[in-house]
């Protein structure tokens, strides 16, 4: 292995300054995004069973289903290693997906976990806008994105945790 530096494009200042914030915001995005998934499966295997995904998603949001099939094919091309065939299929989901599987399930979901869907709706559409800012590295990101994002998430955390984990 060669010690030459690593070739990189140069990026204007603002956005070397948004990257040391986005670090930040990126790390809660991952932990809230992984515990959601992790909740929505936990829950939905409660109140549906161990293959709801398998039986019921397919039928009720084959788009999604479908989605979660072709990007765990692109990462097994990526990536050939036995883990991925024990990876449940939600990792493969966005997060709008997510939304939208709380929202096509909310019989289970509301009272049960979220007081109503409204409350879990507004909630997640700051996420999603500040998670997706982060993500494609919008060089807008400031104090307030970090701020806001640790309020909605610690919001939804909260509730999670004391009704499903």
């Amino acid at each position: 292995m060669s010690n030459k530096k690593q070739e990189k494009i140069n990026i204007p200042k603002e956005y070397i300054d948004t990257l040391k914030k986005a670090k930040e915001l990126y790390s809660n995005i991952f932990s809230f995004e992984i515990g959601l998934r992790l909740a929505i499966d936990k829950h939905l295997t409660e109140w549906i069973g161990k293959e709801w995904w398998n039986i019921r998603l397919s039928k009720d949001m084959p788009d999604i289903f479908k989605y979660a099939e072709e990007h765990k094919k692109q990462s097994s091309i990526i990536n050939e290693n036995e883990i991925n065939k024990s990876i449940h299929n939600i990792h493969f989901i966005t997060i709008g997906h997510l939304s939208e599987i709380v929202k096509k399930y909310k019989e289970t979901f509301i009272p049960e976990v979220f007081p109503n869907l409204h409350f879990f709706l507004g909630h997640i559409e700051y996420i999603i806008k500040i998670r997706n800012c982060c993500c494609h590295m919008h060089p807008n990101i400031d104090k307030e994105y970090i701020k806001t994002l640790k309020a909605e998430t610690l919001i939804l955390s909260k509730i999670i945790n004391s009704k499903i984990i």
